[in-house]
This record gives C-alpha cells, sequence and structure tokens, in this order.
C-alpha cells in the first residue's frame, strides 16, 4: 500500500499486456459489447479498419491495472476521462503508463492526480487521459 505522502510528482508506472483473441471474446461476453466490428473478421474487414479491432473500454481497464500496480492495495480508483485515438488489433502489444501530475487533499483524502496514455505496438499513442486516485493519508 502506497500512502499520498510517499507518491512524488511526475513519477510514473507502466503495464503491458498484449491483446489476444480471449481477452476480447472474455470482455464482450462480461460487457456485452457483442458489435461485430470486435468479434467478426468478416465484418470488420468491410470497415475503415480493415480487421477486428480491440473494445475501447477494454484498453480503458487496462489502466486500472497499471493504477493497482502504483498504488497498490487502499487506494481508490475514482474517476477516469479517457480518449481514443486510434485502433488497437488483435495481437498488438500495449502498454499502459500513468504518471502523477498533481496532488492535493480535500478533507481528509489525499487525491493523485495522473495522466495516462497506451500506446501500441509501432509506438503510437492509441489512447489517453486522466485518472484520478484517492490515496490513505498517513495523517488520516
Amino acid at each position: 500500500m502506497r500512502l499520498y505522502e510517499d507518491i512524488n510528482l511526475d513519477e510514473t508506472e507502466s503495464f503491458e499486456r498484449v491483446i489476444t483473441e480471449d481477452m476480447v471474446r472474455h470482455f464482450a461476453e462480461i460487457s456485452g459489447d457483442n458489435n461485430p466490428l470486435h468479434l467478426d473478421e468478416e465484418f470488420a474487414k468491410t470497415t475503415q479498419f480493415k480487421s477486428r479491432i480491440v473494445h475501447g473500454a477494454l484498453l480503458a481497464s487496462l489502466i486500472s491495472a497499471t493504477l493497482f500496480k502504483f498504488a497498490g492495495n487502499g487506494a481508490i480508483y475514482s474517476s477516469q476521462e479517457v480518449r481514443f485515438l486510434r485502433p488497437v488489433y488483435l495481437g498488438d502489444k500495449v502498454v499502459v503508463t500513468v504518471k502523477v501530475m498533481s496532488k492535493e487533499v480535500k478533507r481528509r483524502n489525499g487525491i493523485v492526480h495522473l495522466y495516462a496514455k497506451c500506446v501500441n505496438s509501432q509506438g503510437k499513442i492509441v489512447l489517453d487521459g486522466k485518472s484520478e486516485i484517492i490515496a490513505p493519508r498517513r495523517e488520516a
């Protein structure tokens, strides 16, 4: 568990994952997002992407994993704002990185604001946004 006081500005954490067929199918099953763009190669070939793409929300969920790796038990993932910039294809490796941008204390809580980005196998940013966590404080 990381305490608010031990988190530093500009600190980063990364998490990488290769996006597999199983991940996309399981995410569709769990989320109910059965868009054929994610699940049907023949349909996807008729789109601007020319092949199946990964759910944007699946990629955004990897920010949660990165924040857990960064802050550990006790932190609360309190908000997320994302922009989907490029498609990610099955088999792509993605690297999610979060960076501490600012910190503040609101009442008894330590609030940490982070920049989040997801980069594909070609080094292109495919998703970016802002995250916020509530980190436990030593004085609370």
